[in-house]
């Protein structure tokens, strides 16, 4: 017959069976993988071979899985042995007690009655810990208590299941407990021992001392454990490590130092040496007297992972000295350690870090020329708290709440107070009127210099004199080593996202500017672009964040890849230095409606255009007057101020057939303008823009095209007024929208946007006030904020000027009123001079 040659093995177990009237026997079973065992009694079973042994059954050859020899099998199978019934206490105490477990098969019946033989036994080893060479070893002895008293067996072994001792003279029986000798094989296994056999273990050096820190007191709970005491080379220490901190602060050169140590009974470890251990993996240190030590790891942990979060270096360990701006990281440190030694300077310094509530109020300044709302009066107390504390800091309200006031104040506050140095003030250009009127209405009592124009020599000369300093971005770069002559008392960037590129020239020059205090404006909410938070801090405070490289990889890296923590830690890192307040939040301290008037230059060639222009329209004017009389004057007067009013808003308005004069020219305000609702737009707000000119509409409305802003647009000829007023209110995405004030004079609700820019003044307030009511009615709920642009030095503040002495002349320039009457010759030279 044919025969299969299998590869998949038998499992070979031999059945103990005790027969009352034979004895015990033993069958054989076989078994495949996943099966039953079977008898092979009364069936064809051949066995050959030796290693391995094979089995022949039914027309195939198998592989036999045993621990028994060949040649025993082969006999038991051929001449299978019967024990006589007599004998079997003798076969249990010499053949049983070797017979390992897995080669059984069904013996539990066997054992059962077998019971009455054995004695009670209890497993109870005795483990010997010594040192040979550098190891560490263990020795068992596999220990029973029984009656007789302490009996020791092979091993341990939990394959042997019983076990037999001599006592004066005779044999004795007992049954071992497999699994409590399997039980002590795992926890040495686990322990990282290594076995030269069951009863002899070692262990390595570097895990000799984690297991006597960590685990040795597990198993002496378990097990007798002997031999400790005597071991020279690993000597331990199993108390608690304590960990110690204290703080000092040096108010004068505005640092804290941080010593940080782990306490053991009575020996104290430096942090270093803490940190090396704790960063090479290991789990313990060695102290001054030899003996090894647990580390706190899981404070460490914190720790390092805080480090990490904070973009440090986790392998470093934390530094001893603390700038007085590193104060957050310091608390951070200091949060899981309660029992830290603190000075009242840095308690002091906490306290206000945590709740700008802290901070001292202080009291207007004598000499500023404006009423405070609450909220500004606090935000001059802040600058002051960064100032006291050498700090730097951004003041951040949203647009509209007054960042210049509060500056200006603050500035005003420091003259006040004895401080000398000038303060300087870097601005975009198209601000930079602003801050000039400001400034005059504001602080008259500050010397200021506007360092601006082609021919700056003579203004450097002026700066060690003067209180405010004010320049631009685009010159700061031109006349940095100029400045770099000054130390300046505050330096301070307005719209300070200009510097939002760290590695610019713009961003490079501002850091090298020598200044006892930085400051930052900014309207936009800096969190969100992470480089330019770094970029502002590292003109602030040099080093606050780190390296730019560190910044990258220790916090850009990980927020990007989601990780809140980071987040939350450079939140709290960067939060005592921004102030941010938005409209909601002070919505208390507001009047409904706030007007603004914001200042802009002409440019060089739009001003010379207007010069020239002015003077000929002025000789014109008053030749008519002078002929004709005021009144019959009325046309020519509106229409050459109609023109100069053209100029300042954009020369491209001027319908002018006059050899020579080109009017392609660039606005100053329209840029000032651009600035403006760039702003607003990205802080999120909705904008109306109004002006007289749908022609300077249709520039806006270009300029919004290319950038591919949406907006929504009305003029007198649009027929479609209720669809955009309905497509603007209730679109969110829609920021702005382009009006013309004739058209949107009249039964407009338009209460879905909350700031208003006049893009030129009306003659007349009471019409531009309507506009700006269109936004600012019954079911407004938030209050609104009104721009109105105006060319300084020109018509347009002129006008200003006017409205302001004479509130009747305002109605007076309307035509077709008869109260012309009350404007004079003088005023009309005054409206028209350069």
């Amino acid at each position: 017959h044919p025969v299969r040659v299998e590869s998949s093995t038998m499992r070979l177990q031999l059945r103990p069976i005790l027969d009352e009237q034979q004895g015990l026997r033993f069958d054989i079973y076989l078994a495949r993988p996943g099966k039953a065992p079977f008898a092979i009694q009364g069936q064809q079973a051949l066995f050959y071979g030796n290693l391995p042994l094979w089995v022949c059954w039914n027309k195939s050859f198998y592989p036999v899985q045993t621990g028994l020899p060949a040649q025993f099998i082969r006999e038991m199978v051929e001449n299978p042995p019967v024990i006589p019934n007599a004998d079997v206490s003798e076969f249990l105490d010499r053949v049983w007690t070797k017979f390992p477990a897995s080669d059984l098969h069904g013996q539990e019946e066997f054992l059962a009655r077998m019971k009455p033989s054995f004695l009670p036994a209890r497993y109870d080893p005795k483990l010997f810990l010594d040192e040979e060479g550098s190891l560490l070893t263990l020795q068992v002895q596999n220990v029973y208590e029984t009656e007789h008293g302490e009996v020791s067996q092979e091993g341990p072994n939990p394959e042997l299941q019983t076990g037999s001792y001599q006592y004066e003279g005779k044999s004795f029986l007992m049954a071992r407990d497999q699994e409590a000798e399997a039980a002590l094989i795992a926890q040495l296994q686990e322990m990282n021992f290594q076995p030269r056999n069951n009863a002899n273990w070692f262990l390595e050096p570097e895990e000799a001392i984690v297991f006597l820190l960590d685990t040795y007191p597990k198993l002496v709970e378990k097990y007798r454990v002997f031999g400790e005491k005597n071991l020279t080379r690993y000597k331990v220490r199993l108390s608690q490590p304590v960990i110690v901190a204290e703080v000092e602060s040096d108010e004068k050169e505005k640092w804290f130092d941080l010593d940080l140590a782990v306490q053991y009974d009575d020996q104290r470890v430096p942090i270093d040496k803490i940190w090396k251990a704790w960063t090479q993996g290991k789990r313990y240190v060695q102290l001054k007297d030899g003996s090894y030590t647990s580390l706190p790891e899981s404070w460490l942990k914190r720790l390092g992972h805080k480090l990490r979060a904070l973009g440090y270096d986790p392998d470093k360990p934390p530094q001893t000295r603390f700038k007085q701006f590193e104060a957050p990281v310091l608390d951070k440190i200091l949060e899981d350690l309660p029992e830290a030694h603190t000075d009242s300077f840095w308690n002091s310094l906490r306290e206000k870090i945590h709740s700008f509530k802290e901070i001292v109020p202080l009291p207007a300044p004598r000499a500023l020329n404006a009423n405070l709302r609450p909220y500004q009066l606090q935000g001059l107390s802040y600058l002051n708290f960064l100032k006291e504390y050498g700090f730097g800091g951004i003041l951040a309200d949203e647009m509209g709440l007054g960042k210049t006031v509060q500056t200006l104040s603050f500035i005003q506050h420091m003259v006040e107070r004895g401080s000398r140095a000038p303060n300087l003030i870097v601005v975009p250009t198209s601000v930079l009127p602003n801050w000039d009127r400001e400034a005059e209405k504001f602080v008259p009592e500050l010397k200021r210099v506007i360092v601006y124009g082609a021919k700056r020599e003579g203004l450097f000369k002026q700066i060690e004199g003067a209180h405010l300093v004010v320049t631009t971005y685009a010159l700061l770069r031109r006349d940095l080593d100029e400045l770099l002559n000054h130390e300046f008392n505050s330096i301070i960037l307005d719209e300070a996202q200009n510097i939002k590129n760290p590695n610019t020239i713009t961003a490079r020059s501002v850091r090298r500017l020598r200044g006892k205090m930085r400051l930052c404006l900014s309207g936009t909410p800096i969190e969100n672009n992470l480089f330019e938070l770094w970029s502002l801090f590292e003109f602030l405070m040099p080093g606050f964040l780190g390296s730019q490289n560190s910044f990258q990889r220790g916090i850009v890296k990980p927020i990007k890849d989601g990780d809140e923590e980071t987040l939350d830690y450079l939140r709290g890192r960067v939060k005592p230095f921004i102030l941010r307040r938005t409209k909601s939040e002070v919505a208390k301290d507001l009047p409904p409606k706030v007007e603004n008037v914001q200042y802009c230059a002409l440019i060089d060639e739009q001003a010379e255009l207007y010069a020239s222009l002015a003077k000929k329209l002025r000789d014109q004017v008053l030749r008519d007057v002078d002929e004709k009389g005021m009144a019959k004057s009325q046309m020519s007067i509106l229409d050459a101020l109609l023109k100069l009013r053209q100029i300042c808003c954009h020369p491209r308005l001027l319908k002018l057939d006059m050899p020579g004069v080109n009017t392609n020219l660039p606005s100053g305000k329209f840029d000032a303008f651009k600035d403006l609702v760039t702003e607003i737009v990205e802080e999120g707000h909705k904008v109306l823009v109004f002006s007289q000119f749908v022609q300077m509409l249709h520039i806006i409305r270009s300029w919004l095209q290319i950038n591919q802003t949406p907006f929504t647009y009305l003029d007198g000829s649009s027929k479609d007024r209720f669809e955009q007023v309905d497509l603007f209110n209730n679109s969110p995405d829609i920021p702005i929208f382009l009006i013309s004030l004739k058209a949107g004079g009249t039964g407009l609700n338009l209460t879905s946007a909350d700031y208003v820019i006049h893009y030129d003044p009306w003659w007349n307030p009471a019409v531009e006030n309507q506009a700006t009511d269109r936004t600012h009615r019954i079911g407004q709920k938030r209050q609104v904020f009104a721009y109105k642009l105006i060319c300084q030095n020109t018509v347009e503040e002129k006008i200003l000027k006017l409205q302001d002495m004479k509130k009747g002349v305002a109605e007076a320039i309307i035509p077709g009123q008869d109260a012309w009457k009350s404007l004079t010759r003088n005023d009309l030279e005054m409206l028209f001079e350069v």
